[in-house]
């Protein structure tokens, strides 16, 4: 676009009205869909005849609103300000209008021309001489106004004016529909109006919304927040799949705020000058707006981010909206692609972006779209085209319209398709088919197909199809296979490039569109049709190229569940290796363990092991040789004792010259000085044979004590009550009923004379077996 914006700086403003103002001016110099705009910027107020003063003043030339230039923009409109009496106070609309359009000229084929007029009260030149008579200033400026107005609309400019404050709808009003009319599509919202809002504080959003509508662009609501030092804020836009640039813009209200972008994705995007097959375009930092222009944006909602410095005072509003288009192609196919007259045809259109096509219908919700037909001999028709697989449309809901139409049974000569694109964000390209009317029929007649729906490939992979050509008259010819309509960024060839009709009959030959290593990733389409080489113009038949181009998944990816299987053994066996070491650790625990000592039968103290004591229970004899022998834990060194488990629960002892050996619980082991040991245990779930009295013994017979706690009916070990005033090591109480485990002798026999082993009502882990060679369970 060019674009002059007129800037109000007349003595009724306030210096926040002026602050909004800047805003807006920087708004529209950052906010341009596309960086070959060129904007300029002027300020007004009145001449009153005094030396110096001028109705206008021009603070930004028109200038390209490019990246390097926008610290230019920054500098010149920062310029703008309430002027004071002394440099002509009032409001010459007549100056303002005559300045913008000795800048703008004539409007450019291609690059709209826009006036954006910001004012917040009525034309006054009551003390501006060169209107003439004091009482008539007003209504000869007004004449003028409305002369310049005119000359915007023959030259192809467009006014939107925007109020505020004491501003004149009416007047406001007659700016807007006085200059051009024309605009980028059929949509009324589109067409120049006139806006008032009753603040300043919305100006600069309004003026957004303004340079949507001219654009033929849509713009979201603001997001707003307040802004406090140490805590930033995020705000939110939303755009949607069918655009294909954007823009998004930020309202800081202070140069010193920082402002961090971030994709649907999550990704930062920022500072990145390409990204995911987008290109983004940053405004500079310094101004009280900034703005981020991407290229084929990601669809979904993105995140501005904005920080403070310690200095900003709390409470800054700050805003975010997004302006975004889509430029849009109706491509049209027609089937048969010659008709003859009276003849039923089928009208189809799919739409594309820059990108490849769409085919999402839910996208194209609000468009409207549609095809004309016209020709030599019939008047325009409307083509109705539907998506829901009947009336000539295949396929239900796959974003490609169809419809029938029926040739005029006297037509003839050059037939002509048009489609057509309106819709809020929306630029159409429309793209023509041009035909002819059969005057009967083709001797050759072909049908073409690509597979249905979209295909997938790599670059340098290839997408095959067929052709089938009847030839009725055996004349032979060649055809041509030729892509049309591709994607941007799309290198495909396809191959044959001809086909020869020889003889009379049907051939079927396959086709191959190979894409090549430099295409463009992502969607892609364009259309595969045959003609006839020696008349190009006539095309027999045709077909969709819709495909996804992607990078060759790694082996990772294809293998994907070969790598979650394996991490699942992997952790399985992590899993059981610790169920292992920790059911290791509770059989081998001897945390329940007691060691007595005795000498000559008689208790000389006992020692438990402690509750965290784990697989290993080492303690010390201390003064064996003396008159009090005793026994104490053991806290490093050798030397010692140590009582442990093996892992079928077996005790173990190991004595001071570090032999180890197997024990039973509740058997004395005789040591050093005459001293004996006696270990017990407590009863433990875990325990693997059973300790109830009369269950079977794998070791029953007379003599060996490895058996399992039984009544044993005379084999085996014993079950013996300790004599009345028996003493007890543990309890040193006197026990009627203790019993305990001795080999041979029949159950019930009594303890030896002069030995008291602690009362334990059941028999100790691993069923009191004594150490053998031959031991299964060793």
């Amino acid at each position: 676009m060019r674009a002059v914006i007129l800037v109000d700086e007349s003595g009724s403003l306030d210096d926040d009205a002026v602050r909004r103002e800047k805003e807006a001016a920087q708004l529209l110099a950052f906010s341009s869909l596309t960086p070959d705009s060129e904007i300029a910027v002027v300020g007004f107020g009145s001449s009153n005849g005094e030396a110096g003063q001028h109705a206008v003043e021009v603070y930004c030339p028109l200038t390209k609103a490019e990246p390097a230039k926008q610290q230019f923009f920054v500098d010149c409109i920062d310029r703008l300000h309430r002027r004071e009496p002394s440099e002509g106070a009032d409001t010459d609309h007549a100056a303002a209008m005559t300045q913008a359009l000795s800048i703008l000229g004539r409007a450019q084929e291609g690059r709209p021309s826009f006036i954006f007029l910001l004012t917040d009260g009525r034309l006054d030149v009551a003390n501006s001489p060169q209107y003439g008579q004091p009482g008539a200033r007003n209504t000869e400026a007004q004449r003028r106004v409305d002369s310049q107005v005119a000359a915007a609309r023959s030259n192809g400019v467009q006014i939107w004016p925007l109020g505020f404050g004491d501003a004149d709808q009416a007047a406001l009003d007659r700016f807007a529909a006085g200059g051009a009319q024309q605009t980028c599509n059929n949509l009324p919202d589109n067409q120049p109006k006139a806006r008032v809002v009753t603040s300043p504080d919305v100006v600069a959003r309004s003026l957004f919304e303004a340079i949507g509508s001219a654009s033929c662009a849509q713009t979201t609501e603001f997001d707003t927040g307040k802004l406090s030092p140490g805590s930033p804020v995020e705000l939110t836009v939303s755009i949607p799949e069918i655009s294909t640039d954007g823009v998004i813009a930020v309202i800081k209200g202070d140069s010193r705020v920082e402002v961090s972008y971030v994709d649907p994705n999550g990704k930062e995007v920022g500072d990145t000058r390409e990204f995911d097959g987008s290109i983004f375009t940053r405004s500079t930092a310094n101004g009280t707006v900034e703005s981020l222009r991407v290229q084929n944006p990601r669809p979904g909602t993105w995140k501005i981010r904005l920080t403070a410095p310690a200095d900003v005072p709390p409470g800054q509003i700050v805003g975010a909206a997004a302006m975004w288009q889509g430029v849009l192609q109706a491509v049209v196919g027609l089937n048969p692609p010659v008709p003859q007259p009276g003849q039923q045809a089928v009208v189809s259109v799919q739409l594309q972006t820059r990108d490849g096509a769409i085919d999402d219908p839910d996208t194209l919700d609000g468009i409207q779209f549609g095809v004309r037909m016209s020709g030599d001999s019939i008047e325009q028709q409307t083509v109705r085209l539907t998506n829901d697989g009947r009336e000539g449309d295949a396929v239900a809901g796959d974003a490609e319209y169809s419809g029938h139409i029926t040739v005029p049974p006297d037509a003839k000569g050059a037939l002509t398709f048009v489609g057509t694109i309106d819709g809020p964000g929306v630029v159409g390209a429309s793209t023509v088919y041009t035909t002819v009317v059969a005057a009967q029929a083709s001797p050759i007649t072909a049908s073409l197909q690509l597979g249905r729906g979209r295909g997938h490939v790599a670059p340098g992979g290839s997408l095959t199809g067929s052709v089938v050509v009847d030839n009725t008259d055996g004349q032979a010819r060649t055809l041509s296979l030729q892509l049309r309509n591709l994607s941007n960024g799309a290198r495909a060839t396809i191959d044959p490039a001809t086909i020869a009709s020889q003889q009379r009959g049907r051939g079927e030959h396959r086709l191959t569109v190979t894409f090549g290593e430099d295409t463009a990733l992502g969607a892609t389409s364009g259309t595969v049709i045959l003609v006839d080489a020696a008349n190009p113009s006539t095309v027999l038949a045709w077909s969709r190229l819709n495909a996804d181009v992607g990078r060759p998944a790694s082996l990772l990816e294809r293998f994907w569940w070969l790598w979650v299987l394996a991490l699942a053994v992997v952790l399985a066996l992590l899993l059981l290796a610790a169920w292992l070491r920790q059911t290791d650790r509770r059989v081998r625990d001897v945390s329940d363990v007691t060691v007595y000592l005795s000498r000559g039968g008689q208790p000389m103290g006992h020692l438990q092991a402690r509750s965290d004591t784990g697989s290993r229970f080492p303690f010390v004899v201390l003064d064996a040789t003396g008159v009090a022998p005793h026994l104490d834990h053991s806290y490093g060194g050798g030397g010692g004792y140590a009582v442990t488990r093996n892992r079928h629960r077996v005790l173990q002892l190991r004595t001071a010259d570090g032999t180890t050996r197997d024990i039973s619980a509740g058997m004395p082991v005789e040591i050093e000085a005459g001293l004996a040991l006696t270990v017990t245990a407590a009863v433990r779930d875990d325990q693997p044979f059973s300790t109830v009295p009369g269950s079977d013994d794998l070791y029953e017979r007379a003599g060996d004590h490895r058996g399992s706690a039984d009544s044993w009916a005379g084999h085996g070990a014993g079950r013996a009550s300790a004599p009345a005033g028996s003493y007890d090591p543990v309890s040193g109480a006197d026990q009627s009923e203790v019993t305990t485990w001795i080999p041979g002798g029949p159950s019930q026999r009594p303890a030896p004379s002069g030995f008291n082993p602690p009362a334990s009502p059941e028999p100790p882990p691993g069923g009191g077996r004594s150490p053998r060679n031959d031991d299964l369970f060793d």
